[in-house]
């Protein structure tokens, strides 16, 4: 593979039709999201069938811990991606070789010491998260030693993943994350069905699932299929790449960990009317996950495109790429809301069994549904946000979703509301926070390219 590599793959995307560069990106960026939600919900899935709901409330509980995984990927993958992308566009590849060797290693790092802290601390762990009955803790803590044995890989995977949209070769960070989704699938059926290990095969196959994606990845990189450089050598925290991918990073990895303490004080909320409605919320939430998911497919294929423009100073087709992107977003959106809506109890069947956790995961998913395609947008803005290198913006849009906004919300709608107002409280923060998102994000476009003798303007 040449040593420009990386930035020929980003440029070849650049001179095709805006069309094509976009379903060249933004599909194997969807199927990749796609298989992230079969997988993140296979578990429950597959523990739905024991018809026990104490074990899925459970996996509902232990859920947050997943986000902070998804938190501290997003600081190397995220932060990555959105400092790659722009190098690329201004082909600096020795640099590019230092930002992708400086978040291999520290995904790395951070990883063994996550899973150490969970491992030792899951006990008090479980009841933070708000379990309660004596059977809920003993699948919740089941279930969270092998999740925090899989820390490393866990973390590690969705950066590598990231690193490879960042240098223009989704369809190969596609089917890394397909590989691993598959195999956790498989094994969940496995393990839970056939061992019946329960939580606890739930969470081996979690594990195994991620290993079998990080070794697919680290063999595109030592075989030479990929120009991601993960050598020592290349480690470094210097000439603002620490800096640069911790801006973006950190502020992707506070929205991630904000949803997480946001869904821990929904289920400490949801639990004083007991263990079945949180196993309904947790049903209800997976509705929603649904929608989303393929709205951030769009978002995360057409990041680097966007994060080219910006390092090749292109304001005219950066806007072009976001006009197109947008309207894609929007229609999607649109059509996976009815689509969940008209098949709501059937996909809440899926996940509970029991007559009373179907109940009032119907009720909560309709609610959680009527701001869907509004979260779609917050979600589109944050990412736009974060690949024009504006970490003060991004900040101030994604706390508001998950701190300044969100907070009061449930305050104020659990008190009026009882259970359905402790659920109606992620539909208000919806709508007040994608408020704030989009004139913040079209003044981040305007000072992005603010400066003169940038192209197409």
């Amino acid at each position: 593979m040449s040593a420009n590599a990386n930035e020929n793959a980003l440029k070849q995307m650049d001179q095709m039709p805006i069309g094509r560069a976009l379903v060249k990106n933004i599909i194997p960026a969807i199927a990749a999201m796609l298989m992230m939600l079969v997988y993140n919900l296979a578990d429950k899935v597959f523990i739905a069938m024991a018809n026990n709901d104490y074990m899925v409330t459970a996996v509902t509980l232990v859920t947050p811990v997943f986000l902070l995984f998804m938190a501290v990927g997003n600081i190397f993958g995220t932060g990555g991606v959105a400092l790659m992308s722009r190098l690329a566009g201004e082909n600096n590849k020795k640099k590019i070789d230092k930002v992708s060797s400086f978040c291999f290693w520290s995904a790395i790092m951070i990883g063994v010491i996550v899973a150490v802290v969970l491992f030792v601390g899951r006990e008090p762990l479980i009841k933070i998260l708000g379990a309660s009955d004596a059977e809920t803790i003993k699948y919740a803590k089941d279930y969270i030693a092998f999740i925090a044995i899989s820390a490393p890989f866990a973390i590690l995977s969705p950066v590598l993943s990231n690193l490879l949209r960042a240098e223009g070769k989704p369809a190969l960070s596609m089917i890394g994350s397909v590989t691993g989704n598959i195999v956790n699938i498989v094994l969940d059926a496995v393990f839970i069905c056939g061992f019946h290990w329960g939580t606890a095969g739930a969470a081996a196959a979690t594990l195994l699932g991620n290993l079998v994606a990080v070794v697919f990845y680290l063999y595109l990189i030592l075989a030479g299929k990929s120009s991601i450089s993960i050598r020592l050598s290349d480690f470094s925290g210097k000439e603002k790449i620490a800096s640069g991918v911790y801006a973006i990073g950190i502020t992707a990895a506070i929205s991630t960990i904000g949803q997480s303490l946001c869904q821990i004080l929904m289920n400490t909320k949801m639990a004083v009317y007991g263990d079945i409605p949180v196993a309904g919320l947790g049903a209800a939430c997976n509705i929603i996950t649904i929608v989303m998911v393929f709205a951030l497919g769009v978002a995360q294929g057409v990041q680097p495109l966007l994060g080219y423009q910006i390092g090749n100073r292109n304001k005219k087709k950066f806007n072009e790429l976001l006009r197109d992107s947008s309207i894609l977003l929007l229609v999607i959106a649109a059509i996976l809301t009815v689509v969940c809506y008209l098949a709501m109890k059937p996909i809440i069947s899926c996940f509970v069994s029991g007559p009373d956790a179907i109940r009032y995961g119907v009720t909560f998913g309709k609610i959680l549904l009527t701001t869907g395609w509004c979260y779609c947008i917050f979600q589109f803005c944050s990412l736009m946000i974060q690949v024009m290198n504006k970490p003060g913006a991004a900040l101030v849009v994604n706390l508001s979703k998950n701190a300044y906004v969100f907070i009061p919300a449930l305050a104020i709608t659990s008190r009026l509301g009882g259970m359905n107002g402790v659920v109606w409280a992620m539909p208000v923060a919806d709508v007040i926070s994608t408020i704030i998102a989009i004139p913040v994000t079209v003044c981040c476009i305007k000072k992005c390219f603010a400066d003169a003798g940038k192209n197409g303007q």
